[in-house]
């Protein structure tokens, strides 16, 4: 178990298929994530996604817990090992919203990625509409490296997506 303030991580496995699977058809995440999926998901897709997470060694997917409570996943993908870096997401059940555990969760992932696997940059993508998110990594000290016009189609339009950025000072 890894800790951070009031939460913790627990690696993901495939018997939390039900919370992955209320997660992800909560239509609240759906509208602002950058998810590559069909909504709403069965819970065999959820199943078979997660099996193909835990099968992939350039990803790590921890659930988020505030005491005994399930309240998000934390995901590192695209592990680049040759370049080192990688792709961090987090999604939180909309109950558990500001309540600081978005902050202490990407905090966690930071000290994941810089001093366990020793990785040197750290990117985001986010739905530019997303406001929540965009404040928490700029708060967390990422910067805006580049825009990706119209690459995600929502609420029958395309839109954009913002890329962020942070760099391991330390190393």
């Amino acid at each position: 178990m890894i800790k951070e303030n009031v939460i913790n991580f627990l690696p993901l496995n495939t018997t939390d298929w039900e919370f992955i699977y209320s997660l992800y058809n909560n239509p609240y995440v759906f509208d602002t994530g950058i998810l590559d999926y069909l909504y709403p998901m069965s819970d065999d897709s959820i199943k078979e996604m997660i099996k193909n997470w835990l099968n992939n060694k350039y990803q790590k997917h921890f659930l988020i817990f505030e005491g005994e409570n399930k309240v998000g996943l934390a995901q590192i993908y695209n592990i680049d090992i040759v370049n080192r870096k990688c792709n961090l997401g987090i999604l939180i059940d909309p109950i558990y919203s500001n309540k600081g555990i978005g902050s202490s969760t990407l905090e966690l992932l930071k000290s994941i990625c810089f001093q366990h696997l020793n990785l040197h940059k750290l990117e985001v993508n986010i739905y530019k509409e997303n406001v929540a998110s965009i404040r928490l990594v700029e708060k967390a000290g990422f910067s805006q490296e580049g825009v990706l016009k119209h690459s995600i189609f929502k609420h029958g339009c395309y839109k954009d997506i913002w890329m962020y950025g942070l760099i391991n000072s330390k190393n």
